[in-house]
């Protein structure tokens, strides 16, 4: 495994970062840098044969797209586990990391990291410094300029296996499934 960056018009691959090994969900640009959020595998599983890992590591990955090589990971340590979803508000990063249902924000510039603990699981978009992001079973909003929740229920979508944000038309298109019997789609006004 390894992230691939291709040529958007040709498709054709431009380069190869090895040393991202895992799945990656999203990616963020900050200046000439690209920052992935990933997750290394931890080694004590906790309910054999079942996978569960309790020292997962979650991480950031720096590549430079002018060198197009890879610069560093950020480590966000087992509390940053899970790591799927980064968004940028005004230069800083915030990384949904679903574990244990945190936020990791963090400044580029000053190299930190501090952790928030909304007890969010999912991000699904980000509207200027609102992330909309899941609570339990409920969709609800984040904000990172004043790192807290604005609140915690638009509305409840259940358990669902993705979601997107229509700003132009403000809906929320919220997909359900149990991966074997039935498929469902909802649409939500972003209002509630």
């Amino acid at each position: 495994d390894y992230l691939e960056g291709f040529n958007k018009n040709t498709l054709l691959s431009i380069f190869i970062v090895p040393e991202i090994d895992n799945t990656v969900y999203s990616v963020q640009l900050v200046g000439d840098s690209a920052y992935i959020p990933y997750n290394q595998k931890g080694l004590v599983d906790q309910f054999p044969p079942y996978q569960v890992f309790n020292d997962t590591i979650g991480k950031i990955a720096v590549v430079d797209l002018v060198s197009q090589a890879f610069v560093r990971d950020i480590m966000l340590d087992t509390m940053g586990s899970g790591a799927m979803a980064i968004y940028n508000y005004n230069d800083q990063l915030y990384t949904i990391c679903e574990t244990n249902g945190v936020i990791a924000h963090y400044d580029p510039i000053n190299d930190t990291t501090i952790f928030k603990a909304p007890g969010v699981t999912r991000g699904i978009a980000q509207v200027d410094s609102l992330i909309y992001v899941d609570y339990a079973t409920n969709l609800g909003a984040y904000d990172v300029k004043n790192m807290q929740t604005v609140n915690d229920s638009i509305f409840a979508a259940g358990l669902y296996a993705s979601g997107t944000l229509d700003t132009l038309n403000a809906e929320f298109y919220i997909n359900s499934t149990d991966f074997g019997s039935y498929g469902l789609s909802e649409v939500y006004l972003m209002i509630g």
